[in-house]
């Protein structure tokens, strides 16, 4: 898990921002060096607070069916634009791993009356069967 950091007025600097592990014991001379200002700490003296929260590492975190489709959508759309014959030998594996992942987005979108998701994705699918 990653511990997220935001001190105060911190979207003014970059924040919120993951704390390195290495950096945790640290945290207000990391602030510093990550361009929040030392004045706003020093101002707050003994007030100065941060909020902190854990989110999954991006490494770690399961993608939704919807995520998963889009990523292999636009995989496919740059392949598509640059394939050579010689590469084609591994694009029908790839259509049909973007086929499944789109046919899970689309059975899921029904089945909770997605309208406008459903709709888009059957248009994915057949931009998909084109290629």
């Amino acid at each position: 898990m990653a511990l997220i950091i935001d001190p105060p007025s911190g979207w003014k600097y970059g924040f919120p921002k993951p704390i390195p592990e290495d950096r945790r014991k640290d945290n207000l001379v990391w602030l510093v060096e990550q361009g929040y200002p030392q004045k706003l700490i020093d101002d707050l003296g003994e007030h100065f607070y941060c909020r902190y929260w854990e989110e999954p590492d991006e490494k770690n975190r399961i993608m939704t069916p919807v995520e998963k489709a889009s990523q292999l959508v636009e995989s496919m759309r740059s392949k598509s634009s640059k394939l050579s014959d010689f590469s084609r030998i591994e694009w029908p594996t790839a259509k049909l791993h973007a086929l499944t992942a789109v046919d899970e987005v689309l059975y899921y979108s029904k089945a909770h009356g997605f309208i406008g998701l459903t709709e888009w994705y059957e248009e994915v699918k057949q931009e998909i069967e084109k290629l």
